[in-house]
């Protein structure tokens, strides 16, 4: 699967307006990505459209395709998704890794950590890939342990982990979606 991403150089900063879309491939299948006002983010395509806004007090709330709301109480250091009671998807924020779980146990299921220019993925104890920030051309690229290339950013103009998900093996592409709104809406 290869994931084309392009976006002007500062959507990374989140300003209302701007977006980005991913090509996935084999397709074609098209994501776009867009910052609105009041820190809404809006996904349209992979099955449908997308939106993660803010909630009342410390919340925020992912919407499915279905309409079904997904809401996340969101701290400092973490934001808990809970669909029904159970959690859907946890992030763990720490200054130099990222834990993401789909268990209340925190152990991990993923992490992306942060070495400088590159963001390692791992699943338990093996590196699935990893992101790579490229500051002559301002592109970051996913590849997987393969080296082959999985998504890019053209125009990124910084590092950034909201390619990880889609190194994430096994977790589902809302929850992929979910994760790269939720890591462009935190700027990381």
């Amino acid at each position: 699967m290869l994931l084309l991403v392009l976006a002007p150089a500062r959507l990374l900063a989140a300003e209302p307006g701007q977006s980005l879309k991913i090509l996935l491939s084999p397709g074609p299948t098209e994501i776009k990505i867009k910052a609105l006002e009041g820190g809404v983010w809006e996904a349209k395509g992979a099955g449908g459209q997308y939106r993660l806004e803010p909630g009342k007090g410390d919340k925020l709330i992912f919407t499915l395709p279905d309409q079904t709301r997904i809401e996340a109480v969101v701290q400092v250091d973490r934001a808990k998704f809970k669909r029904n009671g159970d959690l859907w998807l946890g992030v763990k924020l720490y200054p130099d890794k990222i834990k993401v779980d789909l268990t209340e146990s925190g152990s991990g299921d993923w992490e992306y950590k942060d070495k400088g220019d590159k963001i390692k993925v791992y699943r338990g104890e093996g590196q699935t890939g990893k992101v790579k920030y490229y500051p002559e051309t301002g592109k970051l690229k996913a590849k997987d342990n393969d080296e082959k290339e999985v998504a890019v950013i053209k125009g990124a103009g910084r590092p950034s982990a909201v390619l990880a998900p889609f190194l994430s093996t096994g977790l589902s592409p809302e929850r992929q979606v979910c994760l790269a709104l939720l890591l462009l809406h935190l700027g990381r």
